[in-house]
């Protein structure tokens, strides 16, 4: 299935970003990943609204799920 697709296909923003990550460090073979896009870019990448996605990225960093640095983002779920 298309990764587009497949983001698309989930219901919560935070099953979209999941998703996404999981995605590029698959791609990349590693759990540090750097995002190619603005967070406006993102969030319409993934069919999201920014501060609704900002908000998400920070409890899911708050969580321990992720650490952000700017543009780049470690996995620490795995």
């Amino acid at each position: 299935m298309n990764a587009k697709l497949q983001i698309s296909s989930k219901r919560t923003i935070r099953d979209r970003v999941v998703q996404y990550l999981y995605t590029l460090s698959r791609e990349t073979g590693s759990t540090s990943v750097a995002i190619p896009f603005s967070r406006n870019d993102l969030a319409d990448y993934l069919y999201v609204d920014r501060s609704a996605l900002s908000r998400e990225l920070g409890k899911m960093e708050a969580d321990g799920l992720i650490r952000i640095d700017g543009r780049s983002f470690q996995i620490l779920w795995r």
